[in-house]
């Protein structure tokens, strides 16, 4: 077997040898094959680059013998189609074939490729960090060039999360922390947006920028970094900046160009479908405002959300679906926790003077039982009358149904899982084996369903005092089950599309309307 890999291993050296001796005799035979293109508009010197093939390239450089003043028009000229050889050595991250480039070719380094990239840019957004301290060696004005998009090459690879290029580029020009792009918007920006690098930005920048205006600064549109993060769905960033920034009131009260807040972009822009890190971001939020912004109140006291939530509330079958799911799920528990009650755990007697009374009437697990059964009843019944009321075709109702029916169904769960937990307890109390063991499965089964039901459930009575203990307590565990590196489109993009559909609905002016739609 050892044999027949080194024999397998020897093959394919030798076989890239003999090709590496075809491809240099065709490259002899005829000098200008090399900078030919494809019907793809690729060269094989371009192929050769991409490839990382550093003899070839070398070869093929060296084909044709070039006055040093004339190196890059000879090169430019005689190259046909993409000519940008320095960003596909960057996206190859080789850096020996960059060495052979930026040796003959230094003045390489100020081309752009199809896309109007520098070359910076490109390795910056690879995160190729040799490939950029050589191009910072060979030039440093590169820095201060921008993309025809209007990007800087630190705003790529704070985009991208490269946190080692961007450390790379703030030690060499700490004056790039200041370059804003075409929208205004600055490094904070662009990480609020991609959910990358923030924590790193946060400590880096403090040293330097103690006042956190990077943090506070509005772009074009009037949105500071935690609008964007809010914007597009980056929970965990808009907890990290809300702690780095102390919760201040003045950066939360901030409206935008259109006159939102933060909070009033996550209410505006939640889907009516469960999405996580909708919920989650709502959350972070909510725990932020909690009693200090909005007071003890169940529902938003902003008429424009009120209306845009109204709007997607009363959004024909899928929510006509909703409420009927949560219908049948608050009476089967209803219906449960009914017959719990007079199927009392250890049964009746049947001799006088207790007749008909239960048996276990004096133990403790029992009256426990009893009193969880019927906060369970009770709360059930309460959902399901909340929930007819939604039913009735007023939107506006409908939202306060929810924001009551929602509390209600969940304590009735938690409380209808307490009933079963006792009622077993109350007949198995004398095997304490198994007491203990069915305690043990329990407390770790209610608190996972505790966690799984407590985000959909908080958005809903964000103005209770205890609902910011809460948050405050787990929320940093359920942020480690979000995951913001997914397909952002399908957020940014639904989220957007919410947005002007709210904003058409808000205002009567055509141009407040179009305003409204470009900045969400």
């Amino acid at each position: 077997m050892h044999w027949l890999r080194r024999s397998k291993s020897k093959s394919l050296s030798n076989e890239s040898t003999h090709l590496m001796e075809t491809a240099a005799c065709l490259v002899n035979a005829n000098q200008d094959v090399s900078f030919l293109a494809n019907k793809d508009e690729i060269s094989p010197l371009y192929l050769a680059v991409e490839a990382g093939n550093v003899s070839l390239v070398n070869a093929m450089l060296n084909s044709h013998v070039n006055n040093v003043q004339d190196k890059t028009f000879n090169l430019a000229t005689q190259l046909k189609g993409r000519k940008s050889l320095v960003h596909a050595a960057l996206k190859a991250k080789n850096t020996d074939v960059l060495d052979v480039i930026l040796g003959k070719y230094p003045s390489l380094v100020k081309e752009r490729d199809e896309k109007g990239r520098t070359c910076l840019s490109v390795g910056a957004s690879v995160g190729f960090y040799q490939g950029i301290c050589k191009l910072l060696d060979t030039s440093t004005l590169s820095i201060f060039d921008c993309d025809d998009d209007g990007s800087f090459p630190i705003h790529k690879a704070v985009e991208k999360g490269h946190e080692n290029v961007v450390k790379e580029l703030l030690k060499r020009f700490p004056d790039s922390v200041e370059q804003l792009n075409k929208e205004g918007q600055n490094i904070f920006h662009i990480s609020a947006k991609s959910g990358k690098s923030t924590l790193f930005l946060m400590e880096h920048i403090n040293k330097v920028d103690t006042k956190n205006h990077l943090m506070e600064e509005q772009d074009m549109d009037g949105n500071t970094p935690l609008h964007l993060a809010t914007i597009n769905w980056r929970p965990k960033t808009v907890r990290m900046l809300t702690k780095f920034l102390s919760i201040r009131k003045k950066l939360l009260d901030k409206h935008n160009s259109v006159g939102l807040r933060l909070l009033d972009i996550a209410e505006i822009n939640l889907q009516s479908d469960y999405v996580f890190r909708e919920r989650m971001t709502l959350m972070v939020l909510l725990g932020v405002y909690n009693l200090r912004q909005r007071g003890i109140s169940l529902l938003p006291t902003s008429g424009m959300t009120l209306r845009s939530r109204s709007e997607k509330l009363g959004d024909g079958e899928k929510y006509k679906d909703r409420v009927n799911i949560l219908l049948l799920v608050a009476a089967l528990v209803a219906t449960m926790t009914f017959a719990a009650g007079f199927t009392m755990p250890g049964g009746f007697s049947s001799s006088a003077p207790n007749t008909g009374m239960a048996i276990l009437v004096d133990d403790r697990y029992l009256t426990t039982f009893i009193m969880n059964d019927t906060i369970a009843m009770l709360t059930s019944v309460l959902a399901i009358v909340a929930l007819i009321w939604a039913q009735l075709g007023d939107p506006e109702l409908a939202h306060r149904a929810f924001h009551l029916a929602l509390p209600a169904l969940f304590v009735a769960l938690l409380f209808m899982c307490f009933t079963f937990f006792y009622g077993v307890l109350a007949t198995i109390q004398h095997n304490i084996v198994l007491s203990r063991i069915i305690s043990f499965v329990f407390n770790i089964l209610f608190i996972m369903t505790g966690t799984l039901l407590t985000p959909y459930v908080i958005p809903q009575v964000y103005g209770l005092p205890i609902i910011g203990v809460l948050t405050s307590s787990y929320l940093d565990f359920l942020l480690l089950f979000v995951n913001e590196d997914d397909d952002e489109k399908h957020y940014t993009t639904g989220s957007s599309h919410t947005c002007v559909k709210s904003g058409e609905s808000m205002g009567s002016s055509s141009g407040v309307q179009a305003e409204k739609s470009k900045v969400l």
